[in-house]
């Protein structure tokens, strides 16, 4: 723990007053009374300032560019925290990152669009990621916080150097059967909706227990750890019965750690999936802000992806909605490769 003196002239004993900042470690402090300041640097976690006078003092800390402020009242002595945080998205950490969600702060410090970038490693159902960096970018602030929850910051995977892209695997493009391959399910069905496909369970994980004991072989368990910390789980209403009916009562809640977005949540219209849907979604603020909905693969950012949406497509069973390579919607078989673009909250 730092301790630093401020410098006061005083008859007698002087009698000082100790402000004990909690902060990023290494960041300096300062803290001012009219023509009075004094300094310190954060050393294992904290900085205790020894000030001379009561009244209100101005805590500042500063670290790599991010700052705090805060006024205190001194009467004797006091302790506070100050949260850094950096205007640059991606010079945050993910804790800090999560704090700032928590107060819903988010939108004072950052803006829909911004990215951070992570690495991902690991098997994903029947395709393996090697030191894959990619950026994940933020698409909502406390989106829809009423029905999927307040306190949390929506992010979608993801862009490479400011191109949105999609993860592909090997087969692409095609049709097939294969466990883990990015398609809906292992065969042409739309049965159990979003809730059972196997795109939720086997290749995001998103069924997993929690973010930090992911499903193995899933996308989930493919983040970084630092990330899968702080990752909070979202209440996401969809039709989760599927088939050719287009009721109600098939529109449900799950909660995901990882999720496709909706056709609603990118269209902010409904077209194919269950008009119920809409009732409990809203679209993302990234696309209603008019972003482009057209991606490109990963691993060639030059071709253009079909995304897949967790909507089922009713009246047209076995399929679900997605995304089309020109950024309109449309539905598939539900054993159709296609892209993925997965959204989480932290």
């Amino acid at each position: 723990m730092s301790v630093i003196q401020g410098d006061a002239i005083l008859l007698g004993r002087p009698t000082r007053y100790r402000i004990t900042v909690t902060t990023a470690e290494g960041a300096a402090v300062t803290a001012v009374q009219g023509s009075k300041t004094v300094t310190g640097t954060v050393q294992g976690g904290s900085c205790r300032l020894e000030v001379p006078t009561t009244g209100v003092w101005t805590v500042s800390a500063v670290l790599n560019g991010a700052a705090a402020t805060r006024q205190v009242n001194v009467e004797g002595d006091v302790a506070l925290e100050l949260l850094l945080v950096s205007p640059v998205l991606n010079e945050n950490s993910w804790e800090t990152i999560s704090r700032v969600a928590a107060l819903s702060q988010g939108q004072n410090y950052w803006s829909v669009g911004d990215c951070k970038e992570i690495v991902l490693n690991g098997t994903v159902g029947a395709t393996n990621f090697n030191n894959e960096t990619v950026s994940v970018f933020i698409i909502g602030f406390d989106h829809n916080a009423a029905v999927e929850g307040g306190g949390r910051i929506h992010f979608q995977l993801g862009k490479k150097d400011g191109t949105p892209i999609a993860l592909v695997d090997g087969l692409y493009g095609g049709y097939n059967n294969t466990a883990g391959a990015f398609t809906m399910n292992t065969e042409d069905r739309n049965t159990g909706g979003w809730a059972d496909c196997q795109m939720r369970q086997t290749v995001l994980g998103s069924n997993s227990a929690s973010a930090t004991n992911p499903n193995a072989n899933t996308l989930l368990a493919a983040l970084p750890e630092d990330l899968r910390a702080v990752m909070k789980p979202c209440t996401k209403y969809s039709d989760n019965v599927g088939g050719e009916e287009n009721a109600a009562s098939a529109v449900t809640a799950t909660s995901d750690w990882l999720f496709l977005l909706s056709e609603y949540e990118y269209f902010g219209e409904r077209t194919y999936a269950n008009s119920a849907e809409q009732n409990y979604q809203a679209q993302y603020a990234y696309y209603s802000a008019g972003n482009s909905k057209v991606m490109y693969r990963h691993n060639k950012t030059t071709a253009n992806a079909n995304v897949w949406c967790r909507s089922v497509a009713v009246e047209y069973d076995p399929t679900f909605c997605y995304v089309t390579y020109s950024g309109t919607t449309d539905w598939e078989d539900s054993t159709g490769d296609m892209g993925v673009s997965p959204g989480f909250c932290i």
